[in-house]
């Protein structure tokens, strides 16, 4: 039976990407305290449990912690359409497989978008 797991990544948007996507939102009506944060979340299916040195190789691969989330913010998670695979999702499982994990099925990659400020 295979079995899923979430990783967080780094940043999915530059600073400078942020600010404007803050600013077409101010000019759209929403609130000036507005705030948001990206990142990448990798969801990894796997065959079977990874020991804990293939579990850090994985991270250390993708860039990627067990962060925790911030409780007060809102969550948009945009991810590909259930069913489909990503042409990075086939070349990323590709790279961990040479890379002599092959208890993983696939890897997809979503972003994640923390929005704070909002009633």
């Amino acid at each position: 039976m295979s079995q899923v797991i979430r990783l967080c990544g780094q940043s999915a948007l530059s600073e400078f990407r942020i600010k404007k996507l803050l600013q077409q939102a101010k000019e759209s009506g929403l609130p000036e305290t507005l705030q948001l944060r990206t990142e990448y979340w990798f969801f990894v299916e796997l065959q079977a449990s990874l020991a804990p040195e293939e579990k850090q190789k994985l991270k250390q691969l993708l860039d990627a912690s067990n962060k925790p989330e911030l409780a007060k913010s809102s969550l948009c998670l945009v991810i590909p359409r259930l069913g489909t695979i990503s042409p990075w999702s086939s070349k990323a499982t590709e790279i961990v497989r040479n890379c002599g994990l092959n208890k993983i099925n696939r890897i997809e990659r979503g972003m994640a978008f923390w929005v704070d400020g909002l009633d």
